[in-house]
């Protein structure tokens, strides 16, 4: 279960019904409150929490809070989105820009800065989006002009644009004039291009002219940003409506597109995505297009920060995670209008417009989420719509990012903040308690760390069926961390026909997976896998799983492990199985000897080595001298008995024998 805190941005005493008793939500005052008031603010500030007064910082705090929810409530906020993981900036339709700044584990404001260098210079009146970097800011509008502003002295942090030595001019865009269209932008890594995309329909039509170009039929735009010019690189139209096109946060030349396409005699909605090169001068498919098939229109979508896994929320309630791992589906209780992924990519926060918010994992295994209190809810979704006096409508919602590693503050564990935005106000600061950065300790949402909290609550097969959907090849060492959680997990306890059925599926995912894996994947982790696959072997061996310990020997393929498997086996009197062990490990043995590679010393880098097991086998099965422990009628052995033991430090050496070998000891 996550735990949240819902703190509210605002001074208003109208607009929000917050309990005194309530430990989960608080807001901002500027009056002495009652006694339970105080004693929740005492409790907060002892919990290193929220901090309600509102006098920290003097009337300044104060006077910035009631300016910014004015702001929200008159104006439109274009976008919001966090700069870094303690800056927050706003854009509202007039051209002000805010930047709140904002404490990384508590959500308390500390700091709000106002800069009004667009007002009043805008090239159109109606602003549909911006994106900014630390070399310029670029706006687009309803109309096929867009504003780039170039800054000569840039800062480090976000700061005041007129302290940046700010240059403003404005581009005329390609494509259709005349037309209001909501263009929308993405600026790739490198800050060195911007693509400028726009909906529109399958059935849309223009009005014939001879001059008409091919650019100005398209729909994307990638534009070459040049000190303070923009130069159009290429453009493309693309086969049906967008839902989402955007740089690659990876590679600075890659593009990811999202269509929709939605047939008009029965309804049925296709989703295809697929990748696009950007080059000097145009712009080519690389990737296969990829289609899904659903029930209804898309209404909202999200690509993970890997980049793996596609997220889509459906108008019907259903939420789709794609990925090349599978195709996931589930029913949700409400509309998801908003997706939203956190910066570890292992958790998804779906939203409606009322303030409801239900957690998933990578597996849409659904979360419980609450507010913070003395009793738990019944639900297993957060709703944050008791708290309004009137009715909500939620417009924007963002997960606050990872900080830089190179970071020695607090602030270096801070990404548990979600921003919510409401239409008019307020603001809130939704602070998940377990939530935080980097994967350290307790103050991560890494996939990782979700495994953790799924085996505390002895939810084995939500672990694996979270394991089963990461990928090899860009999460590998959270796989192979998650793996090792598990598999330790279930050989610590007893073995029960369920735990054996779960590590069986969990050794599964690698050594059987759906999707093969690359030979580098294999390399690197096969080894690891391979002893895990090894102490499942020596689990189920302990329990007397004979038959089962016979199959995972012959994927594993390690000679000793058959003649393990045939002491135990004569041991328990079971004579047909220990003959089969000993002849398909006979049968390793002469394959081993047959490869002029595989006949060394060394497998699978394991710590010593199996050497001649052609005598083990032969005196296992038909040997006759008392002073074997096996075969001997009266179980003595002898005194001196010849053992050889075989390290990695005798690799290249070479080994003669004299006589024949009865025993070898193997360290493992």
């Amino acid at each position: 279960m996550l735990l949240g805190e819902a703190l509210f941005w605002t001074l208003k005493d109208d607009a929000l019904v917050i309990p005194s008793t309530d430990y989960g939500a608080f807001r901002y005052s500027d009056k002495k409150g009652s006694f339970y008031l105080e004693a929740k603010k005492f409790y907060s500030a002892s919990r290193s929490s929220f901090e309600s007064s509102g006098h920290k910082g003097g009337t300044f705090k104060k006077d910035c809070l009631r300016e910014l929810e004015e702001l929200t409530s008159q104006q439109r906020v274009v976008q919001c989105c966090w700069r870094n993981n303690t800056v927050l900036q706003m854009l509202f339709s007039s051209g002000l820009f805010a930047y709140v700044r904002v404490h990384p584990l508590k959500g308390d404001i500390e700091k709000i800065t106002f800069d009004r260098y667009l007002v009043g210079k805008l090239a159109a009146e109606c602003i549909t989006d911006v994106v900014c970097s630390r070399e310029s800011v670029i706006v687009t509008y309803s109309s096929n002009v867009m504003s780039l502003v170039s800054l000569l002295k840039p800062s480090k942090h976000p700061d005041k644009l007129s302290r940046q030595d700010p240059r403003l001019n404005t581009f005329e865009l390609a494509g259709p004039s005349g037309r209001r269209l909501e263009r929308k932008l993405s600026l790739n890594p490198e800050h060195n291009m911007v693509l400028v995309w726009w909906r529109y329909s399958q059935n849309e039509l223009y009005p014939w002219s001879p001059m008409t170009k091919d650019c100005d039929r398209a729909n994307l735009l990638v534009y070459k940003i040049s000190e303070s010019r923009l130069e159009l690189l290429c453009f493309y139209k693309t086969e049906a409506d967008p839902l989402m096109i955007s740089f690659s946060k990876m590679h600075p030349n890659r593009i990811f597109l999202v269509e929709q396409k939605v047939s008009l005699k029965n309804g049925e909605v296709n989703v295809e995505s697929s990748q696009f090169e950007v080059s000097k001068v145009s712009i080519s498919r690389t990737s296969p297009v990829d289609v899904l098939q659903l029930k209804t229109e898309v209404c909202s979508v999200a690509q993970s920060p890997s980049e793996h896994t596609l997220a889509l929320g459906c108008i019907d309630g259903s939420v789709l995670l794609h990925s090349t791992c599978a195709s996931i589906l589930v029913k949700s209780l409400f509309i998801p209008y908003h997706l939203v992924w956190h910066p570890d990519g292992s958790l998804l926060l779906a939203a409606n417009e009322k303030g409801q918010i239900r957690c998933y994992d990578l597996a849409l295994a659904p979360i419980n989420f609450q507010i913070a209190s003395e009793t738990p809810q019944s639900c297993n979704f957060l709703d944050l719509s008791p708290y309004f006096r009137g009715q909500p409508h939620l417009s924007n919602i963002c997960w606050n990012r990872q900080s830089d590693v190179s970071g020695s503050n607090y602030s270096a564990t801070s990404d548990g903040l979600v921003f919510m935005l409401f239409s008019r106000g307020p603001c809130v600061a939704l602070r998940v308690i377990i939530g935080g950065g980097l994967g350290t300790g307790d103050l991560s949402l890494t996939p990782e760390r979700l495994v953790c909290m799924y085996l505390k609550s002895n939810l084995v097969d939500c672990a694996i069926n979270l394991l089963r959907c990461l990928s090899w090849e860009n999460q590998g060492q959270s796989c192979i961390a998650s793996l090792h959680l598990i598999i330790h997990n279930l050989i610590a306890k007893r073995l029960t026909p369920r735990s054996e059925v779960q590590l069986e599926a969990a050794l599964g995912i690698f050594m059987s997976p759906t999707v093969p894996l690359s030979k580098s994947v294999e390399k690197k982790y096969g080894h690891i896998v391979h002893s895990f696959a090894r102490k499942f072997f020596s689990h189920i061996l302990r329990f007397n799983r004979l038959e089962l310990a016979f199959r995972l020997a012959i994927d594993i393929g390690d000679c000793d492990l058959f003649l393990l498997l045939h002491s135990q086996a004569k041991a328990v009197n079971n004579l047909e199985l220990a003959k089969a062990a000993v002849e398909y490990a006979d049968q390793l043995t002469r394959e081993l000897n047959d490869d002029s590679e595989s006949s060394k010393l060394f497998k699978h880098h394991r710590g010593c080595w199996i050497l001649f097991l052609n005598s083990l086998i032969l005196a296992s099965s038909h040997c006759s001298r008392s002073s074997c422990s096996q075969c001997g009628s009266d179980g003595q052995s002898e005194t001196e008995v010849k053992r050889l033991s075989f390290t990695a430090a005798q690799k290249n050496a070479k080994v003669t024998f004299s006589e024949t070998v009865t025993h070898i000891v193997v360290r493992i």
